[in-house]
């Protein structure tokens, strides 16, 4: 193997990779290159057949037989040929080939064996470009599964457009990615377009500020309540809660106000208002439905009106 090594070397090759299932595609491009190069394409493809062993000679009005000069040339490059091939086979792709006797034949027997594979491979990593979705993965995963097919193609010489690679992102995200979807396909029509490393960053960048908006609210709805409409504990001792609105206020500071709440009670309930006429938890004096009416009187009838006249005043003011 050494010495094949060192074949390849010289042939300029010692870059080519090793043939097997999966990158068929790509090793036929480079050796049909690199045989094109060297004139000794015709070798594989018929273009130059094997010369016979003898030409005839005329010498006067006799004809003989003399060895042909083109046969040597011709087993010395398809030896070199068949070198290349060997260096660069994989072990299995070299049992498969086993016996052959020239370059030719053994590039149709590889032809047959891979080429197959890899068209049905092709297909299949085409379809999973095209159908790969996001669903239930982070976003480095999914563009990390998105880039593997890409290679895998390339691997078998089908390069992917940078077009199709973002149209094949897109395609698998979800609709709380519409907005950035939208801003980069129109981006794709400008001159010069996005590359796909353009739109892994945009998406990327998009994508941390979800998580950080879906942190930002991941309060429970009371909490959520009491902070977006400026609920803030006032009271002194056992006090209660205030609350405010817009340029009124509630407070239940002070007044000798009948407090419903012991100081040991939950902290959820600690969090709503309680009114002072009927003593429920949820609402303030000034918004009982029964403020105004005469009928009602709660057991503690005092504090009821004194609770009015406070909230009144307060709104008032």
């Amino acid at each position: 193997m050494l010495l094949a090594h060192s074949c390849t070397d010289i042939l300029g090759l010692s870059s080519l990779s090793y043939l097997s299932s999966s990158n068929y595609l790509l090793w036929k491009l480079h050796t049909e290159t690199w045989l094109s190069s060297q004139i000794l394409l015709g070798h594989v493809t018929g273009g130059s057949p094997h010369p016979s062993p003898t030409i005839e000679v005329r010498t006067g009005n006799e004809v003989s037989e003399a060895p042909n000069p083109n046969l040597v040339k011709w087993i010395r490059d398809d030896q070199k040929i068949m070198a290349l091939f060997f260096d660069t086979l994989s072990e299995e792709a070299l049992r498969s080939v086993y016996g052959l006797q020239t370059a030719q034949e053994v590039w149709f027997s590889l032809a047959k064996k891979y080429n197959r594979i890899s068209v049905s491979m092709k297909c299949d990593l085409q379809c999973r470009l095209q159908s790969v979705s996001k669903q239930g993965k982070k976003l480095a995963e999914y563009l990390s599964d998105v880039k593997l097919i890409c290679d895998q193609l390339d691997s078998i010489g089908c390069h992917v457009p940078e077009n199709e690679k973002i149209f094949g992102v897109l395609n698998g995200l979800g609709q709380e990615y519409e907005s950035i979807i939208a801003v980069i396909e129109n981006a794709m029509d400008s001159e010069p377009g996005l590359s796909f490393e353009d739109v892994e960053i945009n998406l990327t960048n998009f994508d941390e500020k979800i998580q950080a908006y879906a942190a930002n609210n991941t309060v429970s709805p009371h909490l959520a309540f009491s902070t977006g409409r400026g609920y803030t504990n006032r009271g002194r001792g056992q006090g209660r809660s205030g609350y405010s609105r817009g340029r009124g206020s509630y407070s239940t500071r002070g007044r000798g106000f009948h407090q419903q709440i012991s100081q040991d009670s939950s902290s959820e309930n600690n969090t709503r208002p309680t009114c002072q006429i009927c003593h429920k938890y949820g609402h303030s004096a000034y918004k009982f439905y029964k403020r105004f009416d005469h009928a009602y009187q709660p057991e503690d009838y005092t504090n009821a009106l004194a609770a009015i006249r406070t909230s009144d005043g307060t709104l008032q003011s």
